[in-house]
């Protein structure tokens, strides 16, 4: 069980690039919940989603302490990209914005900040602990809504 939280349901197990491939299947699944789902079942499978991604991430810094060795942030591990880019898409899912460039553009973004890591996400990321593993990708997925709320209102 705790591997499949840690490896954001065995997608950190693919090769190359989990954390890349993590962060597109988010993505995908988040456009066809947007574009496939009824209004009456969008916002209760949205809002389940969401809760349920947010327990796995309270407690993954848990099991990461528990269950990893150092370094902490193993390729593996993509629960940290499960939970950055869901938070880089919310101003998409909040707005049943059925645009793919614009969610394509949040995957982009959300994959910029994560590996160039600028600024305070570097610092974070830099710690090396078990809840810096997950805190350097809420944040880059914050920065990534952010930019991504910007360009959807110009558009």
């Amino acid at each position: 069980m705790t591997d499949l939280i840690l490896s954001g349901f065995f997608l950190g197990r693919l090769k190359p690039a989990p954390g890349t491939i993590t962060s597109l299947a988010v993505t995908a699944l988040f456009f066809l919940i947007t574009l496939l789902l009824p209004t009456n079942l969008y916002f209760l499978t949205l809002t389940s989603l969401f809760l349920a991604i947010s327990l796995l991430t309270a407690i993954s810094p848990y099991l990461i302490q528990k269950f990893t060795k150092t370094p902490y942030d193993k390729p593996t591990i993509t629960i940290d990209e499960v939970a950055g880019q869901t938070i880089s898409l919310l101003p998409l899912l909040i707005s049943q914005n059925k645009n793919l460039l614009l969610f394509l553009v949040g995957f982009a973004l959300f994959r910029l900040f994560d590996i160039k890591k600028p600024l305070l996400i570097g610092h974070i990321d830099s710690l090396h602990t078990p809840l810096s593993v997950i805190l350097d990708d809420l944040l880059a997925g914050i920065v990534s809504a952010a930019i991504l709320s910007l360009l959807a209102a110009l558009l």
